[in-house]
């Protein structure tokens, strides 16, 4: 990405966590048709939902610090946290930069 970009057009984030919260105050404009978050998918998990949380952080703090920003969520994890691998989450988003963090237990 061109940091020294001119042109005033949204720059496209996709999120693929745990989802968001809807109702957090954050979101609860940002959902609507005039909204910087675009669009949501959930593999196959409602996506928003966010019993964690995670995802809910991740999605605030790039709407605030990237004013610029057209958000697509994608939730990808279970409630625990887990992902599935038959889940066809890599479709959710054509990216140059795919970041996931995966959350382990020590037991089960």
């Amino acid at each position: 990405m061109d940091i020294n970009r001119t042109d005033d057009s949204p720059v496209r984030v996709a999120v693929l966590d745990t989802g968001i919260d809807s109702s957090h105050p954050e979101f609860v404009n940002e959902t609507k048709d005039d909204g910087r978050i675009k669009d949501w998918k959930g593999f196959p998990f409602d996506p928003l939902r966010d019993k964690r949380g995670h995802g809910t952080y991740v999605a605030s703090v790039i709407l605030r610090s990237a004013p610029r920003t057209a958000l697509y969520i994608a939730r990808v994890s279970d409630d625990s946290g887990k992902l599935d691998a038959a889940n066809d989450y890599e479709a959710a988003a054509n990216v140059p930069n795919l970041s996931i963090a995966l959350l382990t237990s020590t037991g089960d």
